[in-house]
Parts: C-alpha cells; sequence; structure tokens
C-alpha cells in the first residue's frame, strides 16, 4: 500500500471525526439474486427486501424507477432494469434523524462485451490479487509484490493475470526485499516466464533521498537484466509526482538503470485536474528529455480514487473521476493497462476505500471503466482532439484507430450536459455508446451529427472511413481583469485571483498556491445568498463566461447553484440560472458507509448567452457544497461538520463580444495592468493545439526559489 494512501486515510479520519457507527443499527435488509450482483442483460432481476415501510429502487441520478410498500415481513420484487447502467436498491428510509435508517445494495447490469470477461458464479476469490475482478472491470494492470504471499504465492497470481489478460507489475516492495540480491535473484529466476514488468521499491521518497534510491537500482537492474534480458525493470515509483525527488534521481544518471519511469499519482484530494496533470505530467516529460530518458515511457502504478468519504458512499463521483483520470493519463502516453487503480476488492487495505466491488455489489466505476475498456481495447490511442482556445478548457476528447474502425472518446471536465454539434463525413449515423454500454445511432444530416456531452464520457464508434471533427471554440477576448470584483461576504483572498490566467487548486506539488475564497454561511438552497460582483469602469457587451470552481473534497466548498445576472441601469436582471443536479442523500448503510449521496464532480459553468451591453455583472450565490457533502442530511448522518465553510473559485472569464462597441478599454490602465504583470510573477495558462504551454515571468526572483531544484513535491 502506498504510504500516501495511508496519509490521505489518516487525514480523512482527522476530519471527519465522528462515532463510527453512531445510530442504532437498522433490521432493514437487501438481498438481490444476482451472482455478484452483476447482470448481462435486461431480463428481470428478484431481490428479496425487508425492514422499514417501502422500498424503493434509483439509478444513478436517483431517478426512481420502482417502489413499493412493505409490511414488515421479507418480500420478493422484480425489477425489470430498462437500461444498461447501475441501480440502488434501498429499504427503510423513511425515519428523519441522523440514525442509520436503512439499508441499500447496488446492481450492476452491463453488456457482455465480446473483448470483456464475463464473470461465472463461485470465480471470485477475494484478496488483493482478484484478476477474473480486474478483467471484468476493465482495470487491466495489477501489481503484487515478492513477499505477501511468499514466490509461490506470486506465481499463482502471475498465472491468473496472464489467464484473465491482465497486465501484472511484480514490486520488490522494500529496501529489505530490494536490497538482498540473494531475494532478487530467487525471485527473477522462479518467475521469468511469468512476469515481465517489475518495480523496484515502493515509495523510496519516503524512505530516503534518491541517492539510496539510486545505490539500489544501479545494483538490482543489471542483476535482473542477467537473469532475464526481456525483463522490464521499472521506478522509482514516488508518493506523487514528485518533481524535484525525480530530478535528482535522473540528474545522478538514475535513467540508465530503469526501462520505465514510474509514479503513483497522488497530487491532493481524489480530484482529478486537468491543468495540475498537464503541468506536472509536461514538466516529468521535460526532465526526462534533460537527462537523456526521453525515449522511456511513464507508467502510473499506484492510485487510489474512493467511493467512500467520511462513511459516506459517493459512487457516481469516483466513477468520473476514474474514468478522467485514465483519459487524462492517456494524453500522456499512459495507456490503460499501464495504469493501476489501487485497488479492485474490498479485501484489500479498507482504511483507504478506493474499492470498486463490495459486498453491497458494484460501484459504478466498475460498470463505467469495464465500459471505456471495451470501446478502446485493440484500438491504438492516436491523439488528444483540439477543440480550440475556449473549448479546450472544456471538454476532452480521444481518438483512437483500429483495423475494425475508430473510436472518439468525449467528455465535458465538470460541467452540467452540454450540446455539440459534429461534423460527420461517411454514413448516414454514427454509433453513440453511453458510459454504461447502451448504444444508439445520432442520425446524421447535412454532415452533421449533435450529440450530448457530458461528465461522463461517450463513445462515437466509427466504421472503416467514418470520420467526425469537433468544433473549435474561441470566446475571443476575456474581459475579466478589466472587471472589479467585490464579494459580499468577508474574505482574506485577493480578488485578483479570480482572473489571473491561473487555475490554482489544492495540490500539494502545485506552484500557484491556494484559489481564492469568500466565506459563505448557508447550509441550504437560498438559506443565507451572497454574491460576486463583477464591475467594469463602464458598459461592455458581453455574451460568455466560464466559472472555475473547486472540486468537493474534504474541506474544500464547491459552487453548485447561482444566478448570473446583470444591471440594467435600475435592477439586477437573470440571464441564467446555474443549477447542479444532486437530489437529497439518503442514510442507508452499505459496505463501510452509513450515507449515500448523488453527487457527481460539477465544478465549472458554461455560460453562452444572447449578448448584454452592461457596466457590472454578478452571481447570485444560492449553495455550496458542505466541504465534501452536498446537504446537512449527509453531515447529520455522519455527524460530521466541514472544516471550512467558504466557497473556493479558481477563475472567472468573461468574454467581449467583438465589435460590439461600449466604454471598450482604458488604454492607459491596460498599461498600468500589464507594467503590473511583469513585475508579479504571473503564471499564464496558454492553450494551443490543446496542449497548455506554462509562461513563467520569474521578474525580481519572485518565483525563483520555486524552480531552483528545490522539492516541490513533498508531502
Amino acid at each position: 500500500m502506498g504510504l500516501c494512501g495511508r496519509r490521505g486515510a489518516v487525514v480523512a479520519a482527522a476530519l471527519v471525526a465522528f462515532v463510527a457507527g453512531s445510530g442504532a443499527a437498522s433490521a432493514a435488509s437487501v438481498n438481490v439474486k444476482l451472482p455478484y450482483g452483476i447482470a448481462y442483460d435486461l431480463s428481470p432481476i428478484q431481490i428479496d427486501v425487508s425492514g422499514g415501510q417501502s422500498w424503493h429502487i434509483f439509478d444513478i441520478h436517483k431517478q426512481e424507477l420502482a417502489k413499493g410498500a412493505l409490511d414488515g415481513a421479507t418480500k420478493t420484487v422484480t425489477f425489470t432494469p430498462p437500461r444498461y447502467g447501475w441501480y440502488a436498491v434501498e429499504v427503510g428510509t423513511e425515519r428523519p434523524g441522523p440514525s442509520i435508517s436503512g439499508a441499500a445494495k447496488f446492481i450492476g447490469v452491463t453488456p457482455k462485451f465480446p473483448n470483456m470477461h464475463t464473470l461465472v458464479q463461485g470465480e471470485l476469490h477475494g484478496g488483493w490479487n482478484d484478476e477474473a475482478l480486474q478483467a471484468f472491470a476493465g482495470f487491466l494492470c495489477d501489481r503484487t509484490n515478492t513477499h505477501w504471499q511468499g514466490l509461490d504465492g506470486a506465481a499463482r497470481v502471475a498465472d491468473q493475470a496472464r489467464k484473465y489478460g491482465v497486465t501484472l507489475i511484480m514490486q520488490f516492495e522494500g529496501y529489505g526485499q530490494a536490497d538482498n540480491l540473494q531475494h532478487v535473484r530467487d525471485a527473477v529466476t522462479k518467475l521469468k516466464d511469468k512476469v515481465k514488468y517489475w518495480e523496484v521499491v515502493n515509495e523510496p521518497n519516503f524512505g530516503g533521498g534518491p541517492d539510496k534510491y539510486f545505490r539500489t537500482i544501479q545494483k538490482v537492474y543489471p542483476l535482473i537484466k542477467s537473469i532475464d534480458p526481456q525483463a522490464v525493470v521499472m521506478g522509482p515509483d514516488t508518493c506523487g509526482i514528485n518533481l524535484g525527488w525525480n530530478e535528482g534521481f535522473l540528474k545522478m544518471g538514475g535513467g540508465k538503470y530503469i526501462d520505465a519511469l514510474s509514479v503513483h499519482d497522488y497530487e491532493g484530494d481524489d480530484a482529478i485536474d486537468h491543468f495540475h496533470w498537464e503541468y506536472v505530467f509536461g514538466e516529468l516529460r521535460k526532465m526526462m528529455n534533460k537527462y537523456g530518458c526521453a525515449d522511456k515511457p511513464i507508467w502510473q502504478t499506484e492510485r487510489t480514487i474512493s467511493a467512500v468519504v467520511a462513511k459516506t458512499f459517493r459512487g457516481g463521483s469516483q466513477a468520473v473521476r476514474t474514468t478522467l483520470q485514465r483519459d487524462i493519463l492517456e494524453t500522456f502516453g499512459i495507456p490503460g493497462d499501464h495504469n493501476n487503480h489501487y485497488y479492485v476488492q474490498t479485501t484489500g487495505y479498507e482504511a483507504v476505500p478506493s474499492y470498486v466491488f463490495s459486498d453491497s455489489g458494484p460501484h459504478p466505476a466498475a460498470l463505467t471503466v469495464r465500459t471505456r475498456a471495451a470501446m478502446t481495447v485493440g484500438r491504438k490511442f492516436v491523439h488528444k482532439l483540439d477543440f480550440g482556445p475556449s473549448g479546450n478548457k472544456i471538454f476532452l476528447g480521444l481518438l483512437y484507430q483500429g483495423a475494425d474502425g475508430s473510436t472518439v472518446t468525449l467528455r465535458n471536465y465538470g460541467a452540467l450536459d452540454q450540446k455539440m454539434t459534429l461534423d460527420v463525413s461517411g454514413g448516414d449515423a454514427i454509433e453513440v455508446v453511453d458510459t454504461f454500454g447502451n448504444s444508439e445511432k445520432a442520425p446524421v444530416a447535412g454532415g452533421k451529427a449533435a450529440v450530448t456531452v457530458s461528465q461522463w464520457p461517450i463513445y462515437l464508434r466509427l466504421a472503416p472511413g467514418q470520420k467526425v471533427t469537433v468544433p473549435k471554440m474561441d470566446f475571443g477576448r476575456n474581459i475579466a481583469r478589466q472587471a472589479k470584483f467585490t464579494w459580499s461576504a468577508a474574505s482574506k483572498s485577493d480578488p485578483k485571483l479570480l482572473a489571473d490566467g491561473v487555475f490554482q487548486i489544492a495540490h500539494g506539488a502545485s506552484p500557484w498556491g491556494s484559489p481564492w475564497a469568500g466565506t459563505y454561511a448557508g447550509k441550504k438552497f437560498n438559506e443565507k445568498t451572497e454574491t460576486l460582483e463583477m464591475a467594469f469602469d463602464g458598459p461592455r457587451t458581453v455574451g460568455q463566461m466560464l466559472v472555475f470552481s473547486i472540486p468537493a473534497d474534504n474541506p474544500h466548498c464547491a459552487l453548485l447553484d447561482y444566478d448570473l445576472q446583470y444591471w440594467n441601469g435600475s435592477a439586477w436582471v437573470t440571464i441564467e440560472e446555474a443549477r447542479t443536479p444532486c437530489p437529497p442523500s439518503d442514510p442507508v448503510a452499505t459496505h463501510e458507509s452509513i450515507a449515500s449521496t448523488w453527487y457527481l464532480d460539477n465544478q465549472m459553468f458554461v455560460h453562452q448567452f444572447k449578448p448584454v451591453t452592461t457596466a457590472k455583472l454578478r452571481m447570485l450565490v444560492r449553495r455550496i457544497s458542505r466541504g465534501c457533502f452536498i446537504d446537512t442530511i449527509t453531515e447529520d448522518t455522519v455527524n460530521w461538520r466541514p472544516a471550512t465553510n467558504a466557497l473556493e473559485l479558481r477563475e472567472i472569464e468573461i468574454y467581449e463580444v467583438p465589435g460590439a462597441g461600449g466604454a471598450g478599454p482604458n488604454p492607459a490602465k491596460q498599461a498600468a495592468a500589464a507594467e503590473v504583470e511583469a513585475t508579479t510573477g504571473t503564471v499564464v495558462h496558454a492553450f494551443t493545439s490543446g496542449t497548455m504551454v506554462q509562461v513563467f515571468q520569474l521578474a525580481q526572483g519572485i518565483l525563483a526559489d520555486t524552480w531552483n531544484g528545490k522539492d516541490r513535491g513533498a508531502k
């Protein structure tokens, strides 16, 4: 287990501060009569339910699909799923208050994809390495080591990985194993016909400096290669990308002693942010180029993304983030079979609840990653799609090609659903597969096809000769820096953070600092509104706006609901109402959880509206998240309170309509602003063909210490 994963568990425990098991135990129970809670078609499913006054079945968005009354006795009900998807069966949620009042089980309904494993009764054995489950869920990379189960046990895991088509990494976990050269010799000799990939020491940045690791790998690498010249040796798999530590290792010549550079991409909370990942992986790749190992691949060999946070089940959030992490890492040359999610089965290290399968049934991530693997296995990643300078902040798309056609993946980075019109050549329809495997045909008319792009990935399955082109979006000139930002409540943050071109986020390895934060006392929708006003020195005509919030994690409170308004000279007029769909949480018991929430991962808002001319805009904020929770139902159930009551925003972009008139910019003020920027160490994100270019202005040495070789990745 990665030490930073253990750190995360300790931090989460400190933040939660609740009494485990608070509330009376519930007599409610659910028994889904399916092997492992999985169905492969839309046939009726038998479910035993008891306890409470009623039972309910919801889909991933908490749309109620079935319900019924209970009289205390066990009752067998029949549910026919309308589509492939994830479903929750809940019993006994009527009793109000903080006590556990119900129970739930999960059902996964997924296609029998021809290139994916189908589970049969009795096949799963549990434990750290359950390769059948890995193969079913599309987590096609796994890791074990040479001492947990002994070399015979390691050999059995290797045989299972080969049987199910899972890439297995064999690790000499600690210095005690790696520095014991006889142990290394025995392991490689015994396993060389079963194991190709070897990793040397787990997270050595917690056991010493890069010099210590260099001395170890310098001995182990040639020994492994002398026994098995075809072996692939990787390291140093630091916890966090840890640029300073990795540079120290490479500077010593460490690149000569690895065939692949492995990392654990723990970079803060569970949230996945493309701005940060583009920065940190870009820096790592530049570093590898600098020290002569540009040709070596990068592997990601341990990452936890949890569904259970503070005794609360957030399965939808885990699914969105897990597929996003895989999509983003693919763009850095790290395919799914080189990307290890730690871990799939619950019998692993449950203090870090990142598993995707439990005795409550499959989590949504087990189904969404399965679909992703089915849509991309056997097809080679070609490139990331270019949506233009504005669109690349909103959308992510990947192109895969194979002998039988192509796959295009589309998703947004945490916004509400976005309509997109594609240019299509070839055919009168394109096949669109959703994140759970449902397929439909999108008609092509006049060379155009319309799709809806959400946080969930969708997959366009294109026949040979068929091609789609995505729109390129350029909103034009961002005038947010010309505005004066005023928050109606208290704030200790510099308002300039809201329009400085920097996407700050709470990551230990980020050089950009914290986002803007403003206090917010309201606990429920519209309980106590606050406003963020954006005032210009004269009228501006605007038609688009992007608002970047923060992911809801631990103490970080995300923007959920607000009204975007403009001043018409006498009153505030609402342009759009932004509402995040997150139904009320439920006080139900599942594996390691006593509450369930339905929030996904909303963290940005896209506004495109009929242009208005105004000197003032404002956001009338009506609700924010309660740290990692969405409502007080969850708080009360687990007896938890957020560490802060502050809205966090990363950036606001306001786009002027070209040639629309208005007062326009003040040249003198523009020149003064440019002079200030040149001396404040501003970090600017520019987007060119979908790739973020970092432009660092290091005037007056303000940021010089950040880049002089100091370790910025230490936790």
